[in-house]
């Protein structure tokens, strides 16, 4: 299900990075870049086949580019496919889930750190699913909340150091290192 809503997705939006109206649109991205690198060469003093050449080893016109666009508008279609998948399975909340490593944006960290909320709503960065940003690696998680009884509350450990959310519902004296500062405490719970 997730692959033909996502297929559906990508039908419909891929590209929307291209259309000249959408904000922060790659066209406006490359003329940007474009106008930073004329404009480097010919306040240096450089030949126009220098200025040539920069253009053609740019980051904004190399072959990692294509694969930045192509890895992220596919994550965008398989994002918004997965939670199409889940509101066709009744699933009700969303979290956050990033990959817990340096690469981590500071606006992914804060997404985690959010955790369970109700699928409608947007995520502290205003994204409704992934990717936050180019590149982004993190994935979101569906479930559906237990209507028959209460929903359960879960204690929360949070770094001392930068206050992310580091483990629930832990028992016993537990230590426990901060994949985003690298702070190392202990928790203690019953």
């Amino acid at each position: 299900v997730v692959q033909i809503r996502a297929g559906e997705y990508a039908e419909a939006h891929a590209g929307d990075m291209l259309k000249l109206d959408a904000p922060g649109n790659v066209v406006e991205l490359t003329r940007a870049r474009m106008r930073e690198i004329v404009s480097e060469g010919v306040s240096t003093g450089q030949s126009v086949q220098t200025v040539a050449k920069t253009i053609r080893e740019d980051f904004a016109f190399s072959k990692a580019r294509s694969s930045t666009i192509a890895r992220t508008e596919t994550a965008k279609a398989l994002g918004q496919g997965a939670k199409g998948a889940a509101i066709e399975q009744g699933r009700d909340e969303k979290h956050w889930v990033t990959q817990g490593d340096p690469d981590v944006s500071d606006a992914c960290f804060a997404n985690a750190d959010a955790g369970w909320l109700s699928i409608g709503d947007v995520f502290p960065s205003g994204a409704d699913t992934v990717p936050e940003h180019p590149n982004c690696r993190c994935n979101v998680r569906y479930r559906t909340r237990p209507e028959d009884g209460p929903v359960r509350t879960m204690s929360e450990v949070r770094c001392p150091q930068c206050k992310k959310l580091v483990g629930r519902d832990l028992v016993g004296v537990v230590e426990l290192v901060c994949d985003r500062c690298g702070e190392r405490f202990k928790s203690s719970s019953t």
